[in-house]
């Protein structure tokens, strides 16, 4: 055991620690080989004192040599494992404190730990959902890059309705993916190197995630926007959906999850403005032959749509009834529910178009719920209507109680105030919303970088360079009438004649 414990422990020496890159990367290298070499050679040592020598080691110092061992307790067959509690601390223990850049070098294990984590036996979901999240994080920060780790890590999220840590990495923004054109070759990196793009050592070759399908990579924005909608935060969970319905396809093909993410996001825009507002009434960036067949496929979701808008709340109750099986089939009764009952609520909003102030017995003349069909009833009901948008950040505005206007014991109704729609925010805060900018400025700037790189030796963007330098040389040299010639074919095209 002396000796398994001395070799465990032989990385990172002090030298190593202050040494530059290249060294730093050869003393890994030699580490891995001693350790490999040690678990051939005294395998049934290592066995019996496994937790023994996990005790003397530092996952924050020695992670290497700690995720060794514990990949090495990992029980096979983890269906019929027992649930052990001595093997789940060490596991929580590496994924708080691990030290990223010598865990560049140990994707595959580091992954396989990761995904027998999540499973019940070896802890519960409760508990491995925020470690998992944590697990993400400290890899990579900026959580720019998907990988088969984070649609497990959602799955788990959803299937435990256990969100909340789940929703720290969705919250990121994915600019990379497993497969993309001129990946870094692996072997010509120096993992170690802390300037690194995460795109460069989270990969397929180092063993951070599997290889990703169009539908996996759909499957992820889908389960965010689940997520969120579990959260209640529409606006998140508009963007995932719009996200999955606008997925590029080949032939302009719609996949099943493409349109049932376009029903969802049509129910949870309503939701998150009231209305929706992108031209046609089709989530962004969708093209034209998705458009076409989400109109077809969805025609009762738009309905829906087109009533919320309006003041009538027995229009809307009549277009949800009318289709009630499909919402049921679909799956989406909760969030037509929801529809329903914010109906009333941004009416209300809405009245700011008109009103600055308006009395609260107004308000219950012009509006009424699409639940019920009726008003609301006492005014006591409306003002605790209000106060709970008021509280959710709804709605802007104050509500004015009665006040007598004079010594006749006459008083004014009371009132909602609406309030300007941006709050005044101090000095300190503009400070720190200027710094947020250039902390996603410096890190959007190494994402440009990084692509520039790749795309600077594929082929095909090297042809396309070239056919737009030529066209441009070719422009030029057409003068002013062939500007205006392209100028007409484009607007024919853009109007639709």
């Amino acid at each position: 055991m002396d000796h398994c414990a001395s070799v465990l422990l032989a990385f990172p020496t002090e030298e190593a620690s202050t040494a530059d890159n290249e060294k730093y990367n050869k003393a890994v290298k030699a580490h891995i080989s001693n350790i490999n070499s040690l678990f051939k050679e005294r395998s049934a040592v290592i066995g019996d004192n496994a937790y023994k020598l996990l005790d003397l080691l530092n996952p924050a110092i020695n992670s290497l040599s700690y995720l060794y061992l514990l990949a090495a307790l990992l029980p096979q067959g983890t269906k019929n494992a027992e649930y052990d509690k001595e093997f789940a601390e060490r596991v929580i223990l590496f994924f708080r404190r691990f030290d990223p850049r010598q865990i560049r070098y140990m994707g595959v294990a580091f992954s396989d730990l990761f995904s027998a984590t999540g499973r019940r036996n070896v802890m519960p979901p409760t508990i491995a959902v925020p470690i998992l999240a944590d697990a993400l994080l400290r890899l990579d920060p900026s959580g720019s890059v998907l990988t088969s780790n984070h649609i497990f890590l959602m799955k788990l999220a959803y299937n435990s309705n256990f969100i909340g840590p789940a929703l720290r990495v969705a919250a990121k923004r994915i600019v990379h993916y497993p497969g993309m054109i001129n990946p870094p070759d692996p072997k010509s990196l120096i993992l170690c190197d802390l300037r690194l793009p995460p795109s460069s050592y989270i990969s397929q070759d180092t063993g951070f995630t599997t290889r990703l399908t169009a539908l996996q990579v759909l499957e992820y924005d889908w389960l965010v926007g689940l997520l969120y909608c579990a959260a209640r935060d529409w606006p998140a969970a508009q963007a995932a959906f719009a996200r999955t319905a606008s997925h590029p396809s080949r032939d302009s093909g719609v996949s099943k999850v493409m349109l049932e993410a376009f029903k969802k996001w049509v129910l949870v825009s309503l939701l998150a403005e009231g209305r929706i507002t992108t031209p046609g009434g089709f989530a962004p960036y969708i093209s034209q032959a998705s458009a076409r067949t989400f109109g077809i496929m969805a025609r009762p979701y738009a309905a829906v749509a087109k009533r919320f808008e309006s003041a009538d709340a027995d229009a809307l109750r009549l277009a949800v009834e009318v289709s009630s099986q499909q919402f049921a089939e679909d799956g989406n009764e909760g969030l037509v529910a929801e529809v329903l009952e914010s109906h009333q609520k941004w009416q209300i909003v809405r009245l700011r178009e008109v009103y600055s102030k308006v009395s609260l017995a107004e308000i219950n003349a012009k509006t009424k719920s699409a639940v019920t069909g009726a008003p609301v009833g006492s005014e006591e009901d409306m003002t605790q209507l209000i106060e709970t948008m008021i509280d959710s950040g709804m709605l802007r505005a104050a509500i004015e109680p009665p006040r007598a206007t004079g010594g006749d014991g006459a008083t004014t109704p009371a009132c909602l105030a609406f309030l300007a729609e941006e709050a005044d925010i101090t000095e300190q805060e503009v400070a720190q919303r200027i710094a947020q900018s250039v902390e996603r400025i410096k890190q959007l700037g190494a994402v440009y970088n990084a692509t520039k790189e790749r795309l600077a030796t594929s082929r095909e963007y090297i042809r396309h360079a070239v056919k737009d330098q030529k066209r441009e040389k070719d422009n030029r040299e057409g003068g002013f009438e062939t500007q205006i010639e392209d100028e007409d074919l484009m607007s024919g095209i853009v109007s639709g004649q």
